[in-house]
C-alpha cells in the first residue's frame, strides 16, 4: 500500500489519470461520452497542459468529473490539481483585488437601476389599460363603436341643415299645404257633431 502511495506522489497528475484509466480498459473517447468532455481538454488534463485548458472554473469541474468516472477521490485529485498547477512554470496567480477597490464594485452591485421610475410608471399605464379593456368586455361597450356613432351624430346636424335650406328656399309653408290642413279640420269638426 505505501508502494502505491509513493508512485502516486512521483508521477503527475496526468499520468496517473491515463495510467488508471488504460487499467481500467477505457479509452479518451469513451470518457468523453460520458463526461461530455471534449477529447482535446481530456488529452490536456492528462498532458498536464493548463494554459490549453480552459476558464478555473470548467477545469475544475473537468478534473472532478474525470476523477469521479475513474472513481477516484475527487477531494485528493483537485489537491493535487492545485499542487501542480501552483508548481507549473507557465502558472501566474490572479491579482489580488484590493479591499477598496472590491468594495467598490459591489457598493455599485447594490444601487437601484436608473431606468426604475419610467418601467414603473409603463407598468401603471399598462395595468390601467388591461383594467380598462377587462371593464369593455365585461359591459359588451366598444370604444371605437361609441366614438364612431358621436363623430357621426357631431357631424349630422350640419347636414341636415345644409339640405333643409337647398330643398325647401323659404322658411314658409305653401299655400297649398295650408289649405290643405284646413279643410281636414272641417272634415272633422263634421264628423264629431
Amino acid at each position: 500500500m505505501q508502494n502505491t502511495e509513493t508512485e502516486v506522489e512521483e508521477t503527475s497528475l496526468g499520468h496517473f489519470l491515463r495510467k488508471t484509466r488504460v487499467n481500467q480498459g477505457l479509452d479518451l473517447q469513451a470518457i468523453s461520452d460520458e463526461t461530455k468532455i471534449s477529447p482535446k481538454n481530456l488529452q490536456s488534463i492528462e498532458d498536464g497542459d493548463f494554459s490549453a485548458l480552459p476558464a478555473e472554473a470548467f477545469t475544475r469541474g473537468f478534473y472532478s468529473l474525470y476523477a469521479k468516472t475513474l472513481s477516484l477521490d475527487t477531494g485528493e485529485v483537485l489537491k493535487r490539481y492545485e499542487q501542480e498547477k501552483e508548481n507549473h512554470p507557465d502558472y501566474q496567480a490572479p491579482p489580488a483585488t484590493p479591499p477598496g477597490s472590491m468594495a467598490k464594485q459591489v457598493g455599485t452591485m447594490a444601487e437601484r437601476p436608473a431606468g426604475m421610475p419610467f418601467s414603473f410608471f409603463g407598468l401603471i399605464f399598462f395595468f390601467l389599460l388591461a383594467f380598462g379593456a377587462l371593464i369593455c368586455w365585461y359591459f359588451s361597450w366598444n370604444p371605437a363603436t361609441f366614438l364612431s356613432e358621436r363623430l357621426r351624430t357631431f357631424q349630422q346636424p350640419q347636414t341636415e341643415q345644409i339640405l333643409e335650406t337647398t330643398s325647401n328656399p323659404s322658411p314658409q309653408k305653401p299655400l297649398f299645404e295650408i289649405t290643405q290642413v284646413k279643410k281636414k279640420r272641417k272634415k272633422t269638426q263634421i264628423q264629431t257633431t
